[in-house]
């Protein structure tokens, strides 16, 4: 019975995780944002509202740099765009 209930949750955890990168547009780096957050003491009341300010972040980011490729050509650039893309997605 142990080993049973120990496989279905090994098997669970990578689909919560094609799930969770799906939230994202198989953008993994925020998938993985999402799950340290919640690991840690979260800084949000709910993981629904983590999702809607990372997702916006996301699209915030991803905006900036459609509009213009060659910023990822300045990392210092790019660093300061983005911090400011958090505080603004997170100050709301």
């Amino acid at each position: 019975m142990c080993c049973k209930l120990i496989s279905l949750n090994i098997d669970r955890i990578p689909l919560e995780n094609q799930l969770l990168n799906a939230k994202y547009d198989y953008d993994a780096k925020y998938a993985r944002i999402q799950k340290r957050l919640i690991e840690k003491d979260p800084l949000i009341d709910s993981e629904r509202k983590l999702f809607e300010d990372l997702k916006g972040l996301k699209t915030a980011v991803d905006k900036e740099i459609l509009q213009n490729a060659k910023l990822l050509e300045n990392e210092s650039y790019v660093e300061r765009l983005v911090m400011r893309l958090v505080i603004n997605q997170f100050n709301r």
